[in-house]
Parts: structure tokens; sequence; C-alpha cells
């Protein structure tokens, strides 16, 4: 995907993510830049985080090249149709997202 299709803001424009050089990434409201979340990533310090195009997912790139990805489980017949992106999903079911880590390092250019 294209890097103009990746932001930091989600695609409603009414979160952001902030992440620092420890490994957590903070969901904030756009308006306020209150945090209302957090997701860390224990291995390596962050470079870049992103959302996803249709807000399921969460990405980010790490310094040592690997990518980290949080999502939400597939949908299905019987899920909470309350939510509708993953932030909505971290609201409702605490933070037991699916994490999956990539660790394949590429080259060092933005997502």
């Amino acid at each position: 995907m294209k890097s103009n299709h990746l932001k930091p803001i989600s695609s409603c424009r009414t979160y952001s993510l902030n992440w620092d050089d420890k490994g957590k990434i903070d969901i904030c409201l756009l308006e306020t830049g209150d945090r209302i979340g957090y997701l860390e990533e224990n291995y390596s310090p962050i470079r870049r985080a992103v959302f996803s195009r249709d807000m399921r997912r969460i990405m980010c790139q790490n310094y040592d090249g690997s990518v980290c990805v949080w999502s939400m489980p597939p949908r299905s017949r019987n899920a909470d149709r309350r939510t509708k992106n993953i932030v909505e999903y971290l609201d409702h079911n605490g933070y037991g997202c699916e994490y999956t880590e990539r660790r394949k390092a590429t080259s060092n250019s933005d997502f």
C-alpha cells in the first residue's frame, strides 16, 4: 500500500496515534489530544505508527526494520455490531486485540 494511504490520523478524522521510543503507542482523540488508550510493542523502539485505511488494524514500523500489527478478529455473524473499528473494539473488549508481529526486516523506507 502506498504511504499516502496510511496515516497516524484515522480515516474518520476522530483519532490520532502518538508514539515514543520506548515502544508505546497512544491512541488519542484528534480534537482534544486526550489519550483514550494505548498499545505496547515491547521489542524495539517505534519509528512510525499508522491506522489501516479500513480502521481494523494499527501497524508500527520499528527502528530494527520489523513491522508489528494489532488487528480486530475477523468479522463473523456473531460479531459485536457495536464495534466498527479497532479503537471501538479496544474500548468494548479491553486490550484483547490480536497481535501479529512480522519480523522480516525490509528497507528503512516509511510505510
